[in-house]
């Protein structure tokens, strides 16, 4: 009676891990479809067999032996399920997280007075007359004076009109106004001047706002063969996605039909206008980097206008991000021209085949000092770097480090490629497989040293625009747009 009551309560057993086995298969199965990366033949044919698992489990209960098995096997395949419907959980909230955020970017909006000044009350602060640069901080600006008239009981601040932030500096020490509002990127430039070099130290913010700025959702057809990206690496760390200078600006343009990616590099110091977002340009030229402070979309027209293109979205990571998935990805290889010391850094590279860190990665991508080719060769280091990513990437090792790359993109990583095409490229990918063919080319500038709209006292080193390196690199644009071949193309 005993004995019959344990088989029974063994049985038992057997059939509740059969059922928990089958409730874990239709979660991930669930998840799968959701997610919408698989062909469909192929998630179709996993539930087939998880079922059908399910199924084969419950039947081996009946008798003593297979039922041992039965029982492992189902707490194997329980396991094994929870993990997956992790790692699907974690794919979706990463892919959900940084194409959410994409269409908006977060600009912070300080008010300076002198440090040596006293914080006024609202109503004292009233009468202050206030600094701006009108012309190129739009929305913000009107959302910070609105903000301002609030705090003033409905009368608006009284402003004056600069041109550049240096501008607004010098009327800030010379009090000819009380206090200036800027955008929080533009310190930066204001603290690389001489004169103003203690900036930060020298002044106190008086209020502060972080608005989120709306950016274009995107121009291409979810259904098209082809698109062009804007890669854009900005120089801070931490958060994403503020307005930064961008030290990488690398369009990588894609057809999905032939499986060309063309990479393009543009020299960060590059000399050129930039275009604002309401469609003038800077009254100087300036360096490329510089548009970032902007905003991204105004980096994006500035190379729109140089290549005479429609760039469909962006992706922009940080110093942080960075470092993070190269050491998530395990690190990348690429190949050191010279021995070299990264000045700053201090890390040593020795020439050859390299395997680097984040950090190694970093100092060599950033370098430029040490090789004749200067800011040229910093972006064909750059593209080399990205080409192993993107093979790291495709390879089926990138599993073992899933949980810290999505980490790593969720944090530092920030796209307005809709979640669907991302979905739906991996989808293809795996549908129809083969290998793509990877291409880079560097537009390369002449060095000199001008005067820049951002630093219109101050000679800059910048690279002047060379015409036909960009006539080139159009060519290359259009070529793999068209669906023709760059297999016997140089790089």
């Amino acid at each position: 009676m005993l004995r019959k009551r344990r088989n029974l309560l063994f049985k038992d057993m057997g059939v509740a891990l059969a059922a928990v086995q089958f409730i874990a298969s239709v979660i991930f199965c669930f998840l799968l479809f959701s997610l919408n990366m698989l062909p469909d033949r192929y998630s179709v044919g996993i539930t087939v067999i998880l079922l059908l698992l399910s199924f084969i489990v419950f039947l081996l209960q009946g008798k003593y032996v297979s039922g041992i098995v039965g029982k492992v096997f189902s707490v194997v395949m329980i396991a094994a399920l929870i993990f997956g419907s992790s790692l699907l959980t974690d794919l979706n909230a990463t892919l959900k997280s940084i194409t959410a955020g994409g269409n908006v970017q977060k600009e912070k909006i300080n008010v300076y007075i002198m440090a040596d000044r006293e914080i006024p009350t609202d109503a004292e602060a009233s009468e202050f007359v206030y600094g701006i640069m009108a012309s190129t901080q739009g929305e913000s600006l009107d959302n910070m004076i609105s903000i301002m008239t609030d705090k003033f009981g409905g009368e608006a601040p009284r402003t004056a009109e600069y041109k550049t932030a240096e501008d607004l500096a010098e009327a800030l020490y010379t009090e000819q106004v009380d206090a200036i509002i800027l955008g929080e990127s533009f310190v930066s430039i204001i603290s690389d001047i001489e004169a103003y070099a203690n900036f930060e130290t020298d002044t106190k913010i008086l209020y502060s706002e972080e608005f989120s700025i709306a950016i274009d959702s995107g121009t291409a057809d979810l259904d098209s063969d082809t698109m062009i990206i804007y890669i854009s690496g900005n120089d801070k760390t931490g958060s994403v996605e503020g307005f930064h200078r961008s030290d990488v600006n690398i369009l990588a343009v894609v057809n999905t039909k032939t499986r060309e990616i063309l990479l393009v590099s543009t020299p960060r110091d590059y000399y050129v206008n930039l275009k604002f977002n309401d469609g003038t340009y800077s009254a100087l030229p300036d360096k490329l980097t510089h548009a970032g402070n902007y905003g991204v979309e105004v980096s994006m027209n500035t190379l729109e206008t140089i290549y005479d293109i429609d760039i469909d979205y962006y992706f922009r990571v940080n110093f942080t991000g960075f470092i993070e998935i190269v050491d998530a990805l395990g690190g990348v290889d690429v190949y050191v021209p010279k021995n070299f010391t990264a000045q700053g850094a201090g890390t040593v590279f020795t020439q050859g085949n390299a395997h680097l860190s984040g950090a190694e990665a970093l100092d060599f991508v950033r370098e430029r000092y040490a090789f004749a080719g200067g800011d040229n060769r910093r972006g064909s280091a750059q593209m080399e770097v990205i080409t192993s990513l993107l093979n790291k990437v495709m390879s089926p090792s990138v599993i073992s480090g899933y949980r810290e790359i999505l980490d790593s993109l969720q944090r530092y990583f920030q796209t307005n490629i809709p979640s669907e095409l991302i979905s739906s490229l991996v989808k293809k990918q795996l549908d129809e497989g083969g290998d793509w063919n990877i291409t880079s080319t560097s537009v390369e500038g002449t060095g000199s040293s001008e005067y820049t709209n951002s630093y219109p006292r101050q000679k800059l080193s910048v690279f002047l625009r060379n015409s036909e390196s960009e006539a080139a690199a159009k060519e290359l644009i259009q070529k793999v747009l068209n669906g023709e071949s760059l297999e016997s193309e140089e790089e």
